[in-house]
């Protein structure tokens, strides 16, 4: 009977590791995301300002709505939002949505909305990772920008202040623990760009990455870091290394495989 039990709670363990958020929240989105629906749908989001499918799981945003859908056509929530610029970003299990130049951010799963906070000054980016940690970045009284990342659980983790360089985007690592920054300067009449990698034990960057060129977005993609340039793409491994993907000429959209 013990080696019975302990197999249970050692079965339960290791799903809880693998689970993004945990066990509890995997089964509550795993519960919600079941169930069919009909399409064509129609949404309460007219006009879309975000439209995106990850692990079968659509969602879509513009100025009014928030709404989530299964790849069946089922609802399993729309949300009025409140926010004047709603910008969306999505992990594996969670969605945060900030209202970007102001101060508002809200975290939902797949059905509920789980949480939500105001800044003190205007937020200019925000990302989060796979397990629920996220970062947002503010305008400040002092300094170019300031970063905060929390944990899944919205304990602040980590802060950071950019003295020199305007931050205009924010990754999170898949485990939570590293942040990339994405920085902007111009020196002399022309622009620099800067890609820092921080983990949470110093002020000091692990990693940093310039470029000639504008770089002004960055995503989390597993193991790397997809760098949008003006006219060039970049990737970049969390633990070292850039490659240039060698893109010519203006990206406009781009998307990623999380399957591989």
């Amino acid at each position: 009977a013990l080696s019975i039990a302990a197999a249970v709670i050692l079965t339960v363990l290791i799903i809880s590791w693998l689970t993004p958020t945990g066990l509890i929240e995997y089964i509550q989105n795993e519960y919600a995301a079941s169930g069919k629906g009909d399409f064509p749908v129609s949404v309460y989001s007219s006009n879309p300002e975000y439209f995106g499918c990850r692990n079968d799981i659509i969602t879509l945003t513009n100025d009014t709505y928030f709404e989530v859908y299964n790849t069946n056509g089922k609802l399993l929530q729309a949300v009025s939002h409140g926010m004047s610029n709603p910008q969306l970003e999505v992990s594996e299990a969670r969605f945060l949505l900030y209202d970007r130049e102001r101060y508002n951010i809200s975290i939902f799963n797949y059905s509920n909305e789980l949480h939500t906070a105001e800044f003190e000054n205007t937020i200019t980016c925000a990302d989060i990772g796979r397990n629920g940690s996220y970062a947002v970045v503010t305008s400040s009284e002092v300094y170019k920008n300031s970063v905060f990342v929390y944990d899944k659980n919205n304990e602040l983790q980590y802060t950071w202040n950019s003295a020199n360089y305007y931050i205009t985007d924010v990754a999170v690592s898949d485990n939570g623990k590293n942040i990339a920054l994405c920085l902007l300067n111009s020196n002399a009449g022309s622009f620099e760009s800067f890609i820092y990698i921080l983990d949470f034990k110093s002020a000091t960057p692990k990693d940093k990455h310039s470029f000639d060129d504008i770089v002004s977005s960055i995503s989390n993609y597993g193991d790397y870091i997809f760098a949008n340039g003006f006219d060039r793409a970049y990737s970049i491994k969390w633990d070292g290394g850039q490659t240039d993907l060698g893109v010519n000429g203006t990206i406009r959209c781009y998307d990623f495989d999380f399957d591989g």
